[in-house]
């Protein structure tokens, strides 16, 4: 006799920050809305800095660099800074639910300071 037991735990949401998330700007164009991929890593638990990497792609625009922040479940503050210097900073407020984030953002550092928000799912 064989006996097979199978336990599932949970509903396979990833229960960590770390990953990459993508999604859309929810403001700006509705035709062509900005794609934003971000790619975290949280190297210890919650409190501790997040670092990794971004990238925004659409019409006229093309920013990417690097990640950095804090993250104290569900909060999560980021700051994109992009590679090249010429091109705008943003400063996400985030909340964080598993597989998704939803953040708004507000520009800086930058010839024309832009706000809006932005839904990121694993």
């Amino acid at each position: 006799m064989v006996l097979v037991v199978g336990v599932a735990c949970g509903d396979g949401s990833d229960p960590t920050l770390g990953g990459t998330y993508r999604g859309q700007d929810l403001g700006g164009n509705p035709d062509f809305p900005a794609q934003w991929t971000l790619t975290l890593e949280q190297l210890a638990d919650v409190g501790a800095p997040v670092s990794g990497s971004y990238s925004i792609q659409g019409i006229g625009l093309d920013n990417q660099g690097t990640v950095s922040g804090t993250f104290a479940d569900p909060d999560l503050m980021l700051t994109l800074r992009p590679s090249d210097s010429s091109k705008c900073t943003y400063n996400l407020t985030a909340t964080w639910s598993g597989r998704q984030i939803r953040a708004t953002y507000l520009t800086s550092q930058c010839f024309v300071v832009a706000a809006g928000s932005v839904t990121l799912r694993k």
